[in-house]
C-alpha cells in the first residue's frame, strides 16, 4: 500500500510517464548551459527577424524556445506539435484578421472579437488534429493584432517554427529537461 505522498492526484496509484520517469534528474550545468543556449539561440532569431515583424509575433516563438530548452522531452515541444501548432495558428488568425481588414474598422471591439474567435478555434483545431501547442494560441492572436502586416507576420513564423524544429532534432537528444 502507498503512502499519501507517494499517491498520485485524487488518491490513484502514481503513472508512469514512460521513458522519462528513467531520466536522471538535471545537474546545475545543464541549467546554466541551456539556459545560455536558449538565449543565443533567441538572440538569433530576433536578429534575423526583428526588422522584418513586430515583437508581438515573436513572444510566442520565445515561449516555443523555452519548451525546446527547458523540457525538450515534453509533449508539446515535439516538432510535429510546435511547427503544426503555430501554422495552423498562423492561418486560422491570419483567416480571422481578413474581415478587420475588409469589413469591420480596426478598432479595439473589432480586434477583441475576432481575436477572441481566433484562439476559440485554434484551441479547437490543434485539439482536432493532435498539434496541441500552447504558445501557438498566441501565434492566432498576434495574426490578428497585427492584421496590417499578415504577410510579414505569417513569414516570421514559418521561419521561426522551422529554426526552432531544426534547433530540437540538432540538440533535443543532448538536452535535459529541467524539471
Amino acid at each position: 500500500m502507498l503512502s499519501g505522498a507517494q499517491r498520485g492526484a485524487f488518491g490513484k496509484q502514481p503513472v508512469d510517464t514512460g521513458p522519462q520517469a528513467a531520466v536522471t534528474p538535471p545537474k546545475m550545468w545543464h541549467f546554466v548551459f541551456q539556459s545560455f543556449l536558449a538565449a543565443g539561440f533567441m538572440m538569433l532569431l530576433l536578429s534575423l527577424l526583428l526588422g522584418v515583424v513586430d515583437l508581438i509575433v515573436m513572444a510566442s516563438l520565445a515561449s516555443t524556445a523555452f519548451l525546446i530548452f527547458a523540457r525538450p522531452r515534453s509533449y508539446s515541444a515535439h516538432p510535429r506539435r510546435s511547427v503544426g501548432g503555430h501554422l495552423s495558428c498562423m492561418l486560422i488568425g491570419a483567416l480571422c484578421a481578413l474581415p478587420i481588414l475588409y469589413f469591420l474598422d480596426d478598432g479595439p471591439h473589432a480586434m477583441a472579437l475576432m481575436g477572441g474567435i481566433a484562439v476559440g478555434l485554434a484551441t479547437f483545431v490543434m485539439a482536432v488534429t493532435d498539434t496541441e501547442h500552447a504558445p501557438a494560441a498566441g501565434t492566432a492572436l498576434a495574426m490578428v493584432l497585427r492584421s496590417d502586416q499578415l504577410l510579414k507576420s505569417g513569414a516570421a513564423v514559418v521561419l521561426g517554427c522551422l529554426f526552432l524544429a531544426g534547433v530540437w532534432y540538432l540538440a533535443g537528444r543532448r538536452l535535459q529537461d529541467l524539471t
